[in-house]
């Protein structure tokens, strides 16, 4: 598993907080993430969906390849520090340009 996210099958009530990251398009086609946290802390989780449908992240590596898939059947816990790329389809749709950053802090 990646350093980057572990997987979650259902967080404890006392756990760290769960960022719900809601993917729409827009009147333009375009993929946005109106409410992605600037920045996420280590130990945070993570949850991407979207009323619009399936949704599918895929996280890249230095070199573009991937390196980890989450949908929207997944929480997933914020293990690493840094700033990682992502991919992101809606079903099944994704233009190659869609994506973004996630910044995990603190840096390391």
């Amino acid at each position: 598993m990646s350093a980057l996210a572990q997987r979650l099958p259902d967080p404890s009530p006392h756990s760290s907080p769960i960022h719900q990251i809601t993917l729409w398009w827009d009147q333009n086609g375009k993929l946005t993430f109106p409410d992605m946290p600037q920045t996420l802390n280590v130990g945070d989780s993570v949850h991407f969906s979207s009323p619009q449908g399936t949704v599918k992240i895929v996280f890249l590596s230095p070199f573009g390849d991937p390196t980890i898939t989450l949908t929207e059947n997944n929480v997933s816990k914020l293990m690493k520090g840094g700033i990682y790329h992502f991919q992101c389809a809606l079903n099944g749709n994704p233009p190659a340009d869609e994506g973004g950053l996630i910044d995990i802090v603190p840096h390391k």
